[in-house]
C-alpha cells in the first residue's frame, strides 16, 4: 500500500514538474535550467527510490534519509498541485494576471513546504521540550499529593546512529527536571538491541528517588527485521531486556509493582505491547493487574493508546495511563496532526468524564520512518499529580 501511494505521489510530482516548469520558462529574468536540472533528478532519484524500497521492504524504516528525500522532492510538488487543481486551473488560467499571481503564490507554496521540511530535519528532530501537566484524582492518597512524574517514550535509538549529542541532552534535562520517578513507555530501538551500545553509559545515568520503570514497544520485539534464525531473534530480544536491567530500570512484562509513601501505596502495572492490527498484542492487562487490589490507586504503562479505548476503560478501573507510539506523526500544527486520522488519543492528556479515568500520550523523543519533526517536537512530560480534596456542603 505505501509503495503504491508512493508511486502516486511521484507521478502526481511529475505532472507538478512540467505545469511549474512551463510557466517559469515565460519568465524573462529566471534561468529554467535550473529548474530544470532540480527537476531532472528529483524525478530520477525519486523513481530510484520506489525500485530500492520495491526489494528491500524489510528495511524501509532503516531508509530514513532516503525517504526524507523522497518527501522533500515530491510532498511540495503535490500541495502545488493540489493549489492548482483547487484555484489556478478552475479560475484563472484564462486571465493572464491572475494566473501569473496565482501560480507565484502555488510555487511560494512548495518553496515554503520545502523549508519547513528541511528544518524538521535540522532542527526541528533534535528541538527537546518540556510539557507540564498538573492532575487531580479522587482516589489519589495524601502521601502521593504532589508527586512528580517525568514520562518519556519512543526513543528508537537507531536513528541516532552513534551520535551521542541529543541523547546526552534527554538525560540531562530529564535529572534537571528532579522527577519522584521516571517512565519509559517503550520503543527504546528500530529493531536490534545493538543500537544501544553508544548509548549505554549515558542512559545508566537518568536518576529519580523512585526509580526508572519502563515497557516494550512495538519495535522491541525485532519485528520488523529480517533475522537469519529466531533465536537470533530471540537473543536480542533477552539482550534488550538485560540492558534495561543493567540500568537499574525495571522493566514491566505483564507485571506490577507496589510504590509506597509515607503510609500509602499505589501501584504500577506495566503490560507489553498491545497494538490495533498490523501491531502485535503481547500485551495482557489481566496477566498485569488481577493479583491488585482494585481499591489502589493505580498508573498503568502501555506503549499503544488504542489499549486504552479498547482495553483500559472497558475492563478496569485504572486512573492513569501513560502512553507514546503515535509520535503524533512527527507532523502538528497546533492541535492539527494526520496522526488524528487513525489515532483517537495521538498526543497529550485526555480524560474519561464519568470515571475520571486519564490518559496522557507522549510524542516521544525519537524518530522513525522519516527524520524530521515538525510542530511535533520531541517531548518530556512531568506529571504532577494532585488530591482532589472534596469541598465542604453549604
Amino acid at each position: 500500500m505505501i509503495l503504491i501511494i508512493a508511486f502516486l505521489i511521484t507521478i502526481i510530482g511529475i505532472n507538478a514538474d512540467i505545469i511549474m516548469y512551463r510557466f517559469i520558462r515565460t519568465l524573462s529574468n529566471f534561468d529554467n535550467k535550473i529548474f530544470l536540472v532540480f527537476s531532472v533528478i528529483s524525478i530520477v532519484y525519486s523513481l530510484g527510490f520506489l525500485i530500492v524500497y520495491g526489494f528491500n521492504l524489510m528495511y524501509f524504516h532503516n531508509m530514513r534519509w532516503g525517504v526524507f528525500l523522497f518527501l522533500l522532492f515530491n510532498i511540495p510538488k503535490l500541495l502545488f498541485l493540489i493549489y492548482w487543481l483547487i484555484i489556478i486551473f478552475p479560475f484563472s488560467r484564462h486571465l493572464k494576471s491572475q494566473y501569473e499571481l496565482n501560480m507565484i503564490i502555488g510555487v511560494g507554496i512548495a518553496g515554503i513546504t520545502m523549508v519547513l521540511i528541511i528544518y524538521g530535519a535540522a532542527v526541528g528532530r533534535t528541538r527537546l521540550t518540556v510539557k507540564e501537566e498538573t492532575i487531580a484524582f479522587q482516589r489519589l492518597p495524601d502521601s502521593f499529593d504532589g508527586l512528580r512524574i517525568l514520562q518519556f517514550s519512543d526513543f528508537h535509538l537507531g536513528s541516532f546512529g552513534k551520535s551521542t549529542r541529543f541523547v546526552k541532552n534527554v538525560v540531562k534535562k530529564i535529572n534537571e527536571l528532579k522527577p519522584d520517578i521516571v517512565f519509559f513507555t517503550g520503543d527504546l530501538v528500530n529493531d536490534r538491541s545493538v543500537e544501544v551500545d553508544p548509548f549505554l553509559d549515558i542512559l545508566s545515568g537518568i536518576e529519580a528517588p523512585y526509580g526508572v520503570y519502563s515497557v516494550l514497544g512495538n519495535h522491541d520485539y525485532g519485528d520488523y527485521y529480517d533475522w537469519n534464525h529466531p533465536e537470533e531473534k530471540e537473543r536480542n530480544f533477552q539482550r534488550l531486556m538485560e540492558i534495561e536491567g543493567n540500568w537499574g530500570w525495571v522493566l514491566l512484562n505483564n507485571e506490577h509493582r507496589y510504590l509506597h509513601r509515607g503510609t500509602d501505596t499505589i501501584v504500577i502495572v506495566g503490560v507489553e505491547n498491545w497494538g490495533e492490527p498490523p501491531f502485535q498484542q503481547y500485551g495482557d492487562l489481566d496477566m498485569a493487574y488481577s493479583a491488585v487490589n482494585d481499591d489502589l490507586f493505580a498508573i498503568l504503562l502501555s506503549h499503544d493508546p488504542h489499549h486504552w479505548r479498547e482495553v483500559v476503560l472497558p475492563t478496569s478501573g485504572i486512573d492513569l495511563t501513560l502512553s507514546g507510539h503515535t509520535h503524533a506523526f512527527q507532523l502538528r500544527f497546533g492541535n492539527l496532526s494526520p496522526a488524528a486520522i487513525r489515532y483517537h488519543e495521538w498526543a497529550g492528556l485526555y480524560k474519561q468524564e464519568y470515571y475520571g479515568q486519564y490518559l496522557y500520550v507522549n510524542q516521544g523523543v525519537g524518530n522513525t520512518f522519516y527524520p524530521m519533526r515538525i510542530g511535533a517536537f520531541p517531548e518530556l512530560t512531568v506529571l504532577t499529580l494532585r488530591t482532589l480534596k472534596e469541598q465542604p456542603e453549604e
